[in-house]
Formats: C-alpha cells, structure tokens, sequence
C-alpha cells in the first residue's frame, strides 16, 4: 500500500471522529525560510481518539535518514502536544519503535511521540473488523479508480483519432435543473385533472403508477394520462412543464459543449425534448441544427437529432409536436425498422464511437439496436462507452456491491459496450473534461 491510498482511508477515519470543535487541516506549513509540510495537522487534537492537541499525524511508506530530524524540527516549530507516526513498511516500523525508545540521537528522544501501523491505529479506539473494513474498501476505491482513470485515457485517445457520437439522456437535462420521469409526469397529471375532472389526485400518483397497471413504467403511466386529455394537447402541457421553473445550472452541459469545441462529434443524438444543449453551444459558436423528423443538415451546422421530438424553449411550435412520451407512440417508434431516428442511431452505432452520458442504458429499443450492431461486428470487442452511475445492492454489501456492478458490466460488455462508473453526480463534468 502507498501513502497516497493510505493517507485516504486515515483521512476518512479522523473525519469520522472528529467533534464539533475540533478541525484539521491538510499540508499544514510550518517554517518560513526553511519549510516542512505535516500531513495533518489537528489544532485541537481529536479528543475520541485520545489524541491531545495541537497534534499532528505523518503517514509515512518508508522512513528515509533524514525523516527523523525532520519531524524532530516540525514538533518544536509547530508547538506540538503531540505526534502520531503512522508508518506502513512493517520493518521500518518495527526498528523506528526500538529507535525511539533507546535512541536518544533521533531527535525524537523525550517528545510525545506515538509510533502506528496503519492497523493498529485504526484499530486501536475501534474494532480490528472496522479497521480492515476501512482498508479493503479503499483498496477496492483505488483499484476502481486507477481502472477509470485507464478507461478515461482509452476513450480520449479513441474519439480523438476516430468519429464519435454523443448520446444523451434524461440525466443530462435533469443535471440543468429540468424535472425528471416522476416530476414530470405529476406535472402533466395536473394538467389531467384540470381538464378531465376526474376524481383522482395528484397524491394518487404513487399508488395509480406502483398498482394500478402501470408497472412503475413511465411508459405506461404517460399512456395512463394522455388517454384522458383531447387529443393534441400533450406536447403542449409537456412543454410548459419541462420548463416551468426553468435551466438553473450548467455544469454537465458545458462539459459536453467543451468537448464538443475541442473535437466535433459526427452528430450528437438525444432523447431530450428540450434544447438546452442545442442553447449552450450556439452561444459559444458552435452551429447546431435540431432535428426531430428526417430533415437535412446544411453546411457546418452540427445535427442533434431529437429521436423522442423537440419542445423548443424560446419558441412555442405552431402545430403539435409529435412526441415519444406514451407506450402507444413508443411502439410505433419501435416497428419501423426504417424510421429515420432508427436509421440515424443505427448509422451512429455501426460507423462511429458512441459515448452514452445521462442514460440508464434500459431503454428496450436502444438495447435492441445496440444488439443489432453489435452482433454485426461478429467480435466480442466493445467499441462504445457508457457513463454510469453506481446504485448499491445493499448499503455497506462491498461485496455484494462489486459484484452486482460486474454483472452490470458484462451485460453491457455483450452490446458493445463499456461502462465507466462514477460515484455522484456531480464528479460527471469532470470526467467528461478529462477527454479534452
């Protein structure tokens, strides 16, 4: 194990203790002309973990000669109570506690001085199953990351010697602030209401969509409630309800359209309504065309092919919009092998790199035609790249956790593609900037 890893899960330990009073900080300074860093530095010490302060704790893989007179300087120059020596060569470790206790020329001779492993001190006002809990999680996390940090590199250095397409899905939008399934659908079930005058209420939202044959699909649920408004009025009341409290953050997005700046995609394909992407990069030069029907492009515009529709923004549309919402139109979607948003996803899956943000990868049809492509290739290689989030099996389940996600994987793996994960939201913008 190196410090680095090892300097994490200590981190994670001294925050996990620390009461309301009490501080540290990290890379704390000590000496003007001549400068020694402390790795952490506790003001007030940590009082459950019997650490009086000031304090400072050094984690330390091998101890070099000069170690000791360093940490000798640093104890008188920061006014230490005490000093926490965390050393993780178990040699080291096992002459530094002989060293320290006969040596008087160390410099440490006399000083509060406390010489670790990094198991007995997680160990030690904590159980031996938490502190190898600890370590084996973050070994996992640093293998995880070293293996995304590989994969980031391989995609970069793919979509920059290749075409590429981008594909975006819902968590692109609900990343700007615009609702998600349920929150739109509620919306739209207002609006229902209202018109209809039925009896059921919007609190019935959670039993009508969980038991009353909608399967907890957003499919069905839509199809539930555009059967009982007048026909042409469901983009419409989509369109007021995607953008009723407006974009409110622009992270994600402008990640996307600075990759876009750095290296032109062949087509970005979404299955938005909103145009929110379309928006961003227009205002930083990049000419984008939306397209929700089989239009051309002319010139160096860039298509966004709108394979659900378009609900544009700033215009309200003269006539009604079609819209992928319900099961009904999702099904005519589905049996025309040669409707333009297929051929145009099917083209985009057979000739280029396809980099998936903000999708769950569930969509029945995308599976289908990424099935398609796949078996096209006649290989077991994945060309494509999804960016997904990890959902746990079961809390605190490592385990269970790792496994389920590698199942995940080469599910996806046997369609062509290969899933990246993140651990939130918001660490997506800056991965996706690692591909610039």
């Amino acid at each position: 194990m190196n410090e680095r890893i090892a300097s994490a899960i200590v981190k994670e330990h001294i925050v996990s203790h620390l009461q309301v009073d009490e501080g540290f900080e990290l890379q704390h300074v000590i000496g003007n002309r001549i400068r020694t860093y402390l790795d952490f530095y506790l003001p007030h010490g940590a009082q459950s973990l019997g650490i009086q302060g000031p304090a400072a704790i050094e984690v330390k893989e091998r101890l070099v000669s000069d170690t000791l007179m360093r940490l000798s300087f640093a104890y008188d120059n920061a006014n230490l109570a005490g000093l926490v020596l965390i050393v993780l060569d178990e040699r080291d470790y096992e002459n530094l506690i002989s060293t320290i206790k006969w040596f008087h020329g160390s410099g440490l001779k006399g000083r509060e001085i406390k010489v670790y492993s990094l198991e007995t001190f997680l160990s030690e006002h904590e159980s031996t199953d938490y502190a190898n809990a600890l370590i084996e999680n973050w070994i996992v996390k640093y293998g995880e990351q070293q293996d995304r940090d590989a994969l980031l590199r391989e995609l970069k250095q793919n979509i920059h010697s290749n075409s590429y397409t981008l594909f975006f899905g819902a968590g692109v939008s609900c990343s700007a602030g615009l609702p998600g399934w349920d929150k739109l659908l509620k919306g739209v079930m207002r609006k229902v209401i209202k018109k209809s005058g039925i009896s059921i209420k919007v609190s019935d939202y959670v039993a009508v969509n969980k038991y009353c044959y909608c399967s907890n699909s957003p499919l069905i649920m839509a199809q539930y409630l555009s059967d009982n408004l007048p026909k042409g009025e469901l983009s419409s009341i989509v369109r007021k309800e995607i953008y009723r409290n407006g974009p409110s953050r622009f992270d994600l997005l402008d990640a996307l359209v600075d990759l876009v700046n750095t290296k032109r995609p062949e087509s970005v394909i979404t299955y938005n309504y909103d145009d929110l992407f379309e928006t961003r990069a227009n205002s930083c030069g990049i000419h984008c065309h939306s397209i929700s029907d089989d239009n051309r492009v002319e010139g160096d515009e860039l298509p966004v092919y709108h394979v659900h529709g378009v609900l544009p923004q700033s215009t309200i549309p003269n006539k009604e919009e079609q819209i992928v919402l319900d099961e009904k139109s999702y099904h005519t979607e589905n049996k025309d092998a040669f409707l333009w948003s297929n051929i145009e996803q099917m083209h985009a899956l057979r000739r280029s790199i396809c980099i998936f943000v903000g999708l769950s990868m569930t969509d029945p049809n995308l599976r289908r035609l990424l099935d398609i492509s796949h078996r096209e290739y006649g290989d077991e290689s994945a060309y494509h790249y999804a960016f997904l989030k990890k959902e746990d099996l079961r809390p605190g389940k490592l385990n269970k956790n790792k496994d389920n996600q590698a199942i995940i994987e080469k599910m996806l793996f046997g369609l062509g593609v290969t899933t990246i994960w993140y651990d939130s939201h918001d660490d997506l913008p800056d991965l996706i900037r690692t591909l610039i």
